[in-house]
């Protein structure tokens, strides 16, 4: 891949490395951002103090540009073209407005681009601006863009699709949660136990004194393409009782499931992660309350929401939306 360096709000870019911009030969600085140290804990008899915490600034980076054009008109329109994008990144940091503007950096023969996300910046002119000889030639020599960016350089946004039907529990078929089947099982919604949102998923065994499995599954829409593809099922739980849980992907050949601790008072995290087989028929998420005899009604598992990714690990997150959500 060619080298990259250009100013993008997702929609228009402009590249820094072609006309009418040209970097000046060691004209891009980039350095680390400064770090904010907290110290402390040491007493008197110490020496020195221990680092409690670190923080990074923002990174500050420059660019030296020589801009060209074949008119005054150019010019001016190119130098124009970088202040409009300057204004835009400054919209979106302290208003909202519009798009992030990022700053997207490759070097050349590199396979992936990092993008840095721009709060401010400035162009300045040199002053040599007005004389007669760079006017003429339509150029401006030994511009300096200057950008004040987040500290961390992102990689490529990835978007996730939750392939999870119904996982907030928040769709009713008449009294019925829609996109679940039920065995030796209850399942309702929860308006008072839950987490995020106004309900959670309550899944109860109905089997006392059975040897059954309690069972919950939500197939997904199925699709061929998924054969051989890596889906993860994370989910946000608690239970009650003494019996073991689990979760599982299921994909019409063969399984994976994750136990859960039988009782877990609060809010936890459990993942599990299923290469689907080469034939495989179906996608489909499977929650169970129990796996041994002496069923109790009493042994349940509330669930306040759950993902399901075509990806090696899924968000564990309320997934609100918010632009502060990037990878």
């Amino acid at each position: 891949m060619t080298a990259i360096l250009q100013l993008s709000d997702g929609t228009d870019s402009l590249d820094l490395r072609v006309d009418p911009y040209t970097i000046l030969e060691g004209g891009l600085q980039m350095p680390c951002p400064p770090h904010r140290q907290v110290l402390g804990g040491s007493g008197l008899f110490h020496d020195g103090a221990d680092l409690v915490d670190v923080k990074l600034e923002n990174r500050e980076i420059t660019i030296s540009l020589r801009i060209l054009s074949t008119t005054t008109d150019g010019l001016s329109a190119a130098v124009a073209a970088l202040n409009r994008m300057l204004q835009a990144a400054r919209d979106y940091a302290t208003k909202g407005i519009g798009a992030q503007v990022t700053l997207d950096y490759a070097w050349d023969g590199a396979t992936t681009t990092v993008h840095f996300d721009v709060l401010d910046g400035a162009l300045d002119m040199p002053p040599s601006l007005e004389t007669k000889p760079l006017l003429d030639n339509f150029i401006v020599y030994d511009a300096t863009l200057r950008l004040t960016c987040k500290p961390y350089a992102l990689g490529d946004d990835i978007t996730l699709e939750n392939y999870g039907l119904n996982p907030h529990f928040d769709t009713l078929v008449g009294a019925t949660l829609d996109g679940y089947t039920t065995v030796r099982a209850t399942l309702a919604q929860d308006t008072t136990n839950k987490e995020t949102g106004t309900q959670s998923g309550l899944i109860t065994c109905n089997d006392a004194g059975g040897a059954g499995v309690a069972e919950i599954y939500s197939p997904a829409v199925w699709s061929a393409a998924y054969q051989s593809q890596q889906f993860t099922l994370a989910v946000r739980y608690k239970s009650t009782g003494d019996k073991a849980k689990k979760i599982q992907i299921w994909d019409g050949v063969g399984e994976t499931v994750t136990a859960l601790n039988a009782a877990q008072s609060t809010w936890a995290w459990a993942t599990v992660t299923h290469t689907l087989n080469v034939a495989a028929s179906e996608l489909t998420a499977g929650f169970f309350v129990k796996t041994t005899a002496d069923a109790d009604v009493d042994d349940t598992l509330t669930i306040d929401r759950w993902f399901l990714a075509k990806a090696a690990t899924a968000p564990q997150t309320a997934w609100t939306s918010s632009r502060e959500v990037r990878n």
